[in-house]
Protein backbone atom coordinates (compact mmCIF):
# COMPACT_ATOMS: atom_id res chain seq x y z
CA UNK A 1 0.00 0.00 0.00
CA UNK A 2 0.77 4.11 -0.13
CA UNK A 3 1.72 5.60 3.16
CA UNK A 4 -1.13 8.16 4.82
CA UNK A 5 -1.21 11.14 3.54
CA UNK A 6 -3.26 14.04 4.58
CA UNK A 7 -3.71 16.93 2.22
CA UNK A 8 -4.11 20.74 2.64
CA UNK A 9 -6.00 23.31 0.10
CA UNK A 10 -3.86 25.23 -2.66
CA UNK A 11 -2.66 25.14 -6.51
CA UNK A 12 -3.12 21.82 -8.05
CA UNK A 13 -0.75 21.98 -11.28
CA UNK A 14 0.56 24.47 -13.80
CA UNK A 15 1.03 23.33 -17.01
CA UNK A 16 0.24 24.32 -21.11
CA UNK A 17 -1.81 22.39 -23.66
CA UNK A 18 -3.19 22.83 -27.18
CA UNK A 19 -4.96 20.72 -30.05
CA UNK A 20 -4.48 20.52 -33.84
CA UNK A 21 -8.13 20.26 -35.48
CA UNK A 22 -8.88 19.58 -39.27
CA UNK A 23 -11.86 18.62 -41.05
CA UNK A 24 -11.81 14.82 -42.95
CA UNK A 25 -14.95 15.23 -44.54
CA UNK A 26 -17.83 17.89 -44.44
CA UNK A 27 -19.55 16.09 -41.71
CA UNK A 28 -16.26 14.42 -39.74
CA UNK A 29 -13.74 16.67 -37.80
CA UNK A 30 -10.53 15.18 -35.94
CA UNK A 31 -8.42 16.04 -33.75
CA UNK A 32 -4.91 15.88 -32.17
CA UNK A 33 -3.63 17.53 -28.16
CA UNK A 34 -0.96 17.39 -26.10
CA UNK A 35 -0.84 18.53 -22.62
CA UNK A 36 2.01 19.39 -20.08
CA UNK A 37 1.25 20.20 -16.59
CA UNK A 38 3.32 19.95 -13.34
CA UNK A 39 1.39 19.10 -9.94
CA UNK A 40 2.35 21.12 -6.89
CA UNK A 41 1.93 21.53 -3.48
CA UNK A 42 -0.12 19.15 -1.74
CA UNK A 43 -0.89 17.34 -4.79
CA UNK A 44 2.54 17.09 -5.62
CA UNK A 45 3.34 15.79 -1.97
CA UNK A 46 0.68 12.94 -2.06
CA UNK A 47 2.20 9.97 -1.06
CA UNK A 48 0.82 8.55 -4.29
CA UNK A 49 2.77 10.90 -6.28
CA UNK A 50 6.07 10.69 -4.20
CA UNK A 51 6.53 6.93 -4.16
CA UNK A 52 4.77 6.19 -7.19
CA UNK A 53 4.49 8.90 -9.51
CA UNK A 54 5.97 11.97 -10.76
CA UNK A 55 5.14 15.82 -10.28
CA UNK A 56 5.33 15.84 -14.61
CA UNK A 57 2.50 14.92 -16.26
CA UNK A 58 1.87 14.65 -19.55
CA UNK A 59 -1.39 13.55 -22.04
CA UNK A 60 -1.74 12.94 -25.45
CA UNK A 61 -5.36 11.96 -27.33
CA UNK A 62 -6.69 11.81 -30.49
CA UNK A 63 -10.62 12.11 -31.30
CA UNK A 64 -12.94 12.30 -33.83
CA UNK A 65 -16.50 13.53 -34.13
CA UNK A 66 -19.08 13.03 -36.79
CA UNK A 67 -22.41 15.18 -37.13
CA UNK A 68 -25.48 14.18 -38.25
CA UNK A 69 -28.07 16.16 -39.69
CA UNK A 70 -31.41 15.34 -39.37
CA UNK A 71 -33.92 17.08 -41.68
CA UNK A 72 -37.66 16.88 -41.91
Amino acid sequence: GLSEYHPGGGLKSTGVGGAITWKVTEPMTASLFGEYSRLMGPAADSSLVRERGDRNQFMIGVSTSYRFDFTM
